[in-house]
């Protein structure tokens, strides 16, 4: 428990390794991961021993030190360009302070190496407080400056400002013309360089994230623990402050929260990406509604609440000399009411476990979404396989496994694609997902079965660039011959002599037997055919209702509306056959079109033709 000698105490020069790792689960990127923090005093560090120069900064910084976590835990972060300047406000990132030496925060971003393209994979920042002006509030609440104990009175609240004037200044960053990010656009796009809190977001999620990138928003903290969890030590007063303005200012934290939640939410909307954005509520994560609400009152760690403090109080005067090791140093007021190296490292460590669960977003989702399916992996559990087409005709298809949590497990990528979607209905019995594509000429199917490692694709995946799209089962359709649940594949193949207009098409059918997919005959259903299309073209109407033992034909439609007195085909009449799914179309003159067309619905059960439906479908030219 932090008291006001407690804060006297000297402050450590050196920089903390923070050593605390988080649960980390999620696959890490594969490639090198770009990383920038920026933002104000809340990510320069100013509370956390150490800080240094006119912007009191530190690595143990919770942005930095989420990059030292994850590179931890496998993620490759070579390098992490930092600009979190104390004092800053939202303007700074991209307008240069008058006599700035290093201009604006971008520039000094450029300075150390970040990329003038949008190119960056996490960005991390807090910006708004300064908008508020909350540390002049704060020292107004002080009655004097930090440290001068002299003129507090232990009677009555300090604050000057009240809290509705407080409530409209945190009102107003949603307003859109609230902030001024810049003094003119850039890009070969127009850009908005007035507006609100998420506009300012959204700027820079479209100047730096790369296509898989994240920016990361953290919140601020609730400074002090309602006053009713004070001990009674505590007195009026908790670091300077009465208790009714820390009730106060405990409720503006909380709007502010609200706010900037709200702001990132209207973000991700109009970016049209799912987290594009995150929101780390420093608010909770230092005890705040989520442990009043549970009632665990020892994990809140604001100022003088009944966990530890994660936050400064009052700091000492400037004037204090603080001995660390052979070396002298200035306590700075200005780190008072700020994070020290337990909050940030608190702060770190949920960020960590955020961007780890969720990862970046290459490995979620590209192109629009045409399809999902839903269904259970044995390891990674309940999943969908999504399917996103991005372009075309010839465009990018791309199959997806995402797991619970929002993680892609698994990818592939189709170029030269005009169609991607799941098959109706999207799995069968034996648990395998089927997948319908068409390169531009002919359909195909994939076919995926969950694995224990992965996914197993039967030799049914086109190669990613699109030029070996004639796979297994390409020019193929999934049926369900028996009908049992399980799937089967018709590929029809064709000569192409002496050309494949007039090549001899057949079908070869593919069944799931012992761990793959297995040719199966069909001469049986061939022959029937065979023998019903002969038994037709030389019978009358009448002897046709039945064929075979397990062959009816239900209904005859004319598309003329001669249903009742249409005749067969001449004797002399060559038939083609050409397969499709659940459809066989006879051509009797054998000319694409040109002569009297019939078209069977059909169903092939144990491996028996039955003619469900026959429809005539034109005329003699």
């Amino acid at each position: 428990m932090s008291t006001r000698a407690a804060l006297l105490v000297l402050i450590a020069a050196a920089l903390l390794n923070l050593g605390l790792n988080p649960a980390l689960g999620a696959t890490a990127p594969t490639s090198p991961v770009s990383w920038y923090s920026t933002g104000d005093s809340y990510s320069s560090g100013e509370g956390v021993p150490g800080n240094a120069g006119a912007c009191a900064q530190t690595r143990g910084a919770w942005g930095p030190a989420t990059a030292k976590l994850l590179s931890a835990e496998g993620w490759q972060v070579p390098k992490t360009v930092f600009t979190a300047c104390t004092g800053h406000l939202v303007g700074d990132q991209y307008i240069a302070r008058a006599g700035a030496a290093k201009g604006s925060l971008w520039d000094w971003a450029k300075e150390q190496g970040a990329p003038a393209t949008p190119s960056i994979d996490v960005v991390t920042l807090s910006f708004g407080g300064n908008n508020i002006d909350f540390a002049s509030v704060l020292t107004d609440c002080l009655n004097g400056l930090p440290g001068d104990w002299s003129k507090e009175s232990l009677l009555f609240d300090d604050c000057d400002i009240t809290e509705n004037q407080l409530r409209a200044r945190v009102e107003a960053l949603t307003k859109p013309d609230a902030l001024r990010f810049d003094t003119k656009s850039r890009g070969n796009r127009p850009e908005k360089v007035i507006g609100s809190l998420a506009d300012f977001y959204i700027l820079v999620a479209q100047r730096h994230l790369s296509e898989r990138g994240r920016l990361v928003v953290m919140g601020y903290p609730r400074l002090f623990s309602p006053s009713n969890e004070w001990g009674l030590w505590q007195g009026t007063r908790c670091n300077g402050v009465t208790r009714g303005d820390a009730n106060m200012l405990g409720r503006i934290a909380e709007l502010l929260d609200t706010v900037i939640h709200s702001q990132v939410t209207k973000a991700n909307k109009t970016l049209g990406v799912r987290e594009k954005i995150l929101y780390i509520s420093a608010l909770d994560l230092f005890g705040g509604r989520e442990a009043a609400r549970a009632g665990k009152l020892a994990d809140r760690h604001e100022l003088c609440g009944p966990g530890e403090d994660w936050l400064n109080g009052e700091i000492a005067p400037a004037n204090h000399l603080a001995n660390e090791g052979d070396e002298y140093m200035l306590a700075r007021k200005e780190s008072g009411f700020h994070p020290h190296e337990k909050g940030h490292a608190a702060e770190a460590r949920q960020v960590a476990a955020t961007l780890s669960s969720k990862g970046l977003i290459s490995e979620a989702l590209r192109g629009k979404e045409t399809g999902r399916i839903a269904f259970t992996h044995p390891t990674w559990g309940p999943s969908h396989l999504i399917t996103t087409l991005d372009g075309g005709p010839q465009g990018t298809a791309r199959i997806y496994v995402v797991d619970a949590a929002g993680t892609i497990r698994w990818q592939h990528g189709i170029e030269g694609a005009d169609e991607i979607s799941p098959n109706d209905p999207g799995k069968d019995k034996t648990g395998h997902l089927f997948v319908n594509w068409n390169p531009g000429r002919y359909p195909g199917v994939i076919v995926l079965g969950p694995i224990a490692n992965g996914m197993a694709d039967y030799a049914s995946l086109p190669d990613k660039d699109g030029r070996d799209y004639d796979t297994r089962f390409y020019s193929g359709a999934s049926v369900d011959h028996e009908p049992d649940g399980v799937f089967e594949i018709d590929v029809e193949e064709n000569s192409c002599k002496p050309d494949c207009a007039g090549g001899q098409k057949s079908t070869t059918t593919f069944a799931w037997k012992t761990g793959d997919y297995r040719a199966v005959s069909r001469t049986s259903a061939l022959r029937e055919l065979k023998v019903f299309l002969e038994a037709w073209r030389r019978a009358d109407r009448p002897t046709m209702r039945k064929f075979a033992s397990d062959t009816v034909i239900n209904s005859f439609e004319g598309g003329d509306g001669r249903d009742s007195t249409y005749q067969p085909p001449p004797a002399d009449c060559n038939y083609e056959v050409s397969w499709g799914q659940c459809e066989i179309v006879i051509d009797p003159h054998g000319q694409g079109g040109y002569g009297l067309i019939y078209g069977f619905v059909f169903d092939m059960p144990n491996g028996h033709l039955q003619v469900s439906e026959i429809k005539f479908e034109g005329d003699t030219a």
